[in-house]
């Protein structure tokens, strides 16, 4: 059964250590070559078959209930934040990987091109560069439902329910 959400806010935070997520697939060696040899992430052999990106842990595992590729890679994405997404695409490209995106640019200032990795799982690049007239300075965009343009740190601000999404102002 899902979680459901508490009535208040725990008294304090949870301490985490380290983030670790788990990919699990029928093939988790071809996936942790995968991560390694082509997205070139460094190995982190505490973990056993897994990889670091900045302060993350991707681990990679069988799982009984797995068949198959991903049924819907659309539910989780593993998010790549780099300094130049033209040089990483290009590296990656050069090694046979298509990307479905390639450096579409989000109104909060990102840049974001996505590949598929061997189970058909999404990978994004991201890079933030925001452009001189970008969306925390264009009144034409606002947090959905609201109505007003961006606050200077709307970004750095978690929204309720967790989640930023645009509308162009005047738009539901």
């Amino acid at each position: 059964m899902p979680a459901t959400l508490p009535e208040t806010r725990p008294a304090r935070e949870m301490r985490v250590n380290d983030f670790v997520m788990t990919i699990t697939s029928e093939r988790p060696d071809a996936l942790h070559r995968f991560y390694r040899e082509v997205v070139a992430l460094p190995d982190a052999p505490k973990f056993g078959t897994a990889v670091r990106a900045a302060g993350a842990v991707i681990t990679f595992h069988g799982h009984s209930q797995v068949k198959g590729g991903a049924k819907e890679p659309q539910r989780h994405f593993t998010s790549l934040l780099v300094d130049d997404i033209s040089v990483e695409q290009a590296r990656i490209e050069a090694q046979g990987v298509s990307f479905i995106r390639r450096k579409g640019r989000e109104p909060w200032g990102g840049i974001v091109s996505t590949f598929l990795d061997p189970d058909g799982n999404y990978v994004q690049l991201i890079q933030y560069a925001p452009e001189p007239h970008d969306a925390l300075s264009d009144s034409r965009w606002a947090p959905r439902g609201t109505g007003k343009p961006l606050p200077p740190d709307y970004l750095r601000t978690p929204p309720a329910g967790g989640q930023h999404a645009f509308s162009l102002v005047g738009e539901a």
